[in-house]
């Protein structure tokens, strides 16, 4: 009975874009994902590096040094399981 509530909570908490990159990031977790492809999926015109930041602020205890989300330099981002 917990996943239903869970999953209102991610749905009232972030915003779609947000979900979108938890969702794929997550679903490839430790692996990571190419820039362009993450791009593609986003609905709005505003930057990925822009919804990266914002799900960090979101999530990371410390944005600046994030542990959850990392950027990989040269390919895009990778989710830490």
């Amino acid at each position: 009975m917990e996943a239903p509530i869970v999953l209102t909570l991610v749905y009232e908490l972030f915003s779609m874009d947000q979900q979108t990159l938890l969702s794929v990031l997550s679903a490839h977790a430790d692996g990571p994902q190419r820039y362009a492809h993450v791009l593609q999926l986003l609905a709005e015109s505003r930057t990925l590096d822009q919804h990266i930041a914002n799900l960090r602020k979101r999530i990371e205890r410390d944005p600046a040094a994030p542990e959850i989300v990392e950027s990989v330099r040269g390919v895009g981002y990778r989710f830490r399981a």
